[in-house]
């Protein structure tokens, strides 16, 4: 559906007499910046995560206004973990690659056993999938053994790449408004790179399919203004609910009609005190007139305007009701509604069916659904689980795990009851 701006933030859409306004598009520009950071004694040089350097907190702030964009997320979250970790042996037999699950020994599993208890991988996925980066910090716990644990992508800001375009350091603050307590970690590139094993460092996992070098950006993020839209559009209909599905009113009052002249005249009032009279006992009317009409909050407000009588017109003054007649545009709504839930869905690749979400494309059988979760799987989940991964592989090489232990994500796919009373069953997929 095509758009053109009427005015800076100002969108009028074709065919649809309704007019969004949009939150400055600076906010949400990936664009990074260079910042003064004290650590310790000394000054670093940051990188803003957008101009503003809280783009994180505003992308999560918009999509927790909409009712669809979360479900799709959490859903490719919950297509990406699968129902958890398996370990395997690759083999090549006649060309072709065959998966043996292995049982990987008491410390690899105790490993993993605690990760699941900490929710790593949630945590991990959580963050990679909202920002298409996240954060894993690996630590020698003292006997030459590596523990990982997630930090919140909204703690880090990566430091200024260095002559060989490699980001040696990552920064880690708790609040970056305030930029206290500032803490430097080592990047995994720097440490790799330089052969060294420090007790301490920071592995980034990221999807930089767009974006700049320090930040990606995730691909549903890319559809933020039909977001938005998706938010104001029930904004619109509750302001119907409480005010245009009540009749509003044009209530005429006769000049004069409060005013009280004879006092004027008798001398008992003066002309001022017989103006704030007359202002107090038309607020007072109005009012009360408010209280009866309105249904629900602010509904059924009225329009007040004066009017004089010509004495060459035989009619009697006092006070009109007329209705207003003011267009609702519900059926604009409803269809810009349908076109915003559309472009949200495209945006994040999972189809509604998967997310439970009911649309007009909704898939009629068990065997249509399956279908979709196996060709999203192929195409979208597999290459984010092979960096969801990664810390387990770097976990295995620093701790001189077997070398041929291959870590993947297991998949449940609907079956028939006959097949299995449960209605599914367990497929290796990494």
């Amino acid at each position: 559906m095509a758009y053109t701006e009427i005015e800076k933030g100002f969108y009028k859409f074709d065919k649809m007499p309704v007019v969004v306004e949009f939150l400055q598009a600076e906010m949400f520009s990936n664009e990074s910046k260079t910042i003064d950071v004290s650590v310790g004694d000394s000054s670093r040089k940051s990188m803003s995560w957008g101009i503003t350097n809280d783009l994180c907190d505003l992308r999560e702030a918009l999509i927790e206004d909409n009712n669809i964009v979360p479900q799709l997320l959490k859903t490719q979250r919950n297509i990406m973990m699968g129902s958890g970790i398996f370990f395997f042996n690759e083999l090549q037999e006649e060309g072709k690659r065959k998966i043996i699950e292995v049982d990987p020994g008491e410390e690899v599993r105790s490993v993993i056993e605690s990760l699941e208890e900490d929710d790593f991988f949630e945590d991990l996925t959580n963050d990679f999938v909202k920002s298409a980066l996240a954060y894993v910090i690996f630590k020698n716990n003292g006997n030459k053994k590596y523990t990982i644990s997630t930090i919140k992508s909204r703690y880090i800001r990566p430091v200024e790449m260095n002559s060989d375009g490699i980001v040696d350091t990552f920064l880690r603050c708790g609040d970056w408004k305030k930029k206290e307590n500032v803490a430097a970690i080592a990047s995994y590139k720097a440490v790799k790179k330089a052969e060294i094993r420090p007790l301490q460092f920071i592995h980034k996992i990221k999807d930089d399919f767009l974006g700049n070098e320090y930040f990606p950006v995730p691909t549903w993020w890319t559809g933020h203004k039909w977001i938005e839209i998706g938010n104001k559009v029930p904004e619109f209909h509750s302001f119907n609910l409480e005010n245009q599905y009540f009749t509003p009113l044009h209530i005429e009052i006769q000049k004069g009609y409060f005013y009280q002249g004879n006092l004027v005249k008798m001398g008992k009032l003066t002309e001022t005190e017989a103006r704030e009279a007359e202002g107090l006992a038309r607020n007072n009317f109005l009012e009360t007139v408010d209280k009866v009409l309105a249904g629900t909050k602010n509904a059924g407000k009225a329009v007040w305007t004066e009017y004089s009588l010509s004495e060459m017109k035989k009619e009697y003054g006092g006070i009109k009701f007329n209705e207003l007649k003011i267009p609702r545009g519900d059926e604009a709504l409803l269809e810009l509604n349908k076109s915003a839930d559309a472009a949200n869905i495209s945006g994040t690749g999972v189809h509604p069916s998967l997310a439970a979400i009911m649309t007009g494309d909704s898939l009629s059988s068990g065997s249509e659904i399956r279908n979709a979760l196996d060709m999203y799987i192929i195409t979208q989940a597999l290459l984010s689980r092979k960096q969801l991964l990664k810390p387990l592989n770097i976990l295995k090489r620093l701790n001189g795990w077997d070398s041929k232990l291959k870590f993947g994500f297991r998949d449940v796919q609907l079956t028939t009851t006959d097949k299995n009373p449960t209605g599914q069953q367990a497929v290796t997929a990494n």
